[in-house]
C-alpha cells in the first residue's frame, strides 16, 4: 500500500496521475488499487537558489518494499520516468523513500498491522 506524494513547480497534464500510478504499480510490483497517489503541481519551489528551473520532489512511503539495495534501481527508474514525463533535469528530481511501520498506518478503521497481519 504505497503512499506517494509528488510535488513540482510546473503544471502536469490531467492524465499524469493515472500514468504515474500505472508506472509505479509495475515498478513496485503492487496492484494499482493499492497505490495512493497525490500530485501537487504548480508549487512555489526552488533548488540551488534557482526558482525558474523545473523541480520535482517525490515522497514515497511503503511497508516492507524499500531497502538500500533496491532503492538504487527504484531511484533510477523513477528519475528516468519523471525527467522524461515532466521535462525536468535528472539532478532536479529528489526522491524520499520511507519505510513505514505497519502499526503506524491506519486503514479500514484500524492499523495495517491488525488488518493485514502478513505486513508485520
Amino acid at each position: 500500500m504505497p503512499i506517494v506524494k509528488l510535488y513540482t513547480n510546473q503544471k502536469v497534464r490531467d492524465s499524469f496521475a493515472v500514468e504515474f500510478s500505472t508506472f509505479l504499480s509495475k515498478l513496485l510490483n503492487k496492484p494499482p488499487f493499492g497505490l495512493f497517489v497525490v500530485i501537487k503541481d504548480q508549487n512555489m519551489m526552488s533548488h540551488d537558489n534557482n526558482g525558474d528551473e523545473r523541480v520535482c520532489v517525490l515522497e514515497i512511503k511503503a511497508i516492507k518494499i524499500f531497502n538500500n539495495q533496491d532503492n538504487v534501481g527504484y531511484a533510477k527508474a523513477i528519475t528516468d520516468f519523471l525527467s522524461k514525463e515532466l521535462n525536468c533535469k535528472q539532478e532536479k528530481v529528489v526522491i524520499d523513500f520511507v519505510d513505514l511501520n505497519p502499526g503506524f498506518v491506519g486503514r479500514h478503521a484500524t492499523t495495517v498491522e491488525i488488518c493485514e497481519p502478513e505486513s508485520k
